[in-house]
């Protein structure tokens, strides 16, 4: 894992160490939506038939785990899923 200053060095050994945390530097999904709705879920954008990497399918997991919602969206679509979200 690259650090750009000490300091991230500094906290990321703190977090990992004295709280156990899982911190990741890699697979956050591109848009992290507010919709008017006052409701809050990540998109991940996919070309074509593209999937997930596993640092991507990692970072999805941990979300969903804290009751998160991550879509996924074909080549910039706006799914069911999605619009469902900003009703």
């Amino acid at each position: 894992m690259k650090f750009g200053s000490k300091f991230e060095i500094k906290l990321y050994l703190k977090l990992k160490n004295e709280y156990n945390c899982e911190i990741l530097r890699k697979g956050c999904p591109d848009f992290l939506i507010f919709s008017p709705n006052r409701k809050l879920f990540f998109v991940e954008i996919k070309k074509g038939n593209c999937q997930l990497k596993e640092h991507q399918k990692r970072f999805k997991e941990l979300l969903e785990k804290m009751g998160i919602k991550v879509f996924i969206s074909q080549d910039g679509k706006i799914t069911d899923e999605i619009l469902q979200e900003l009703k």
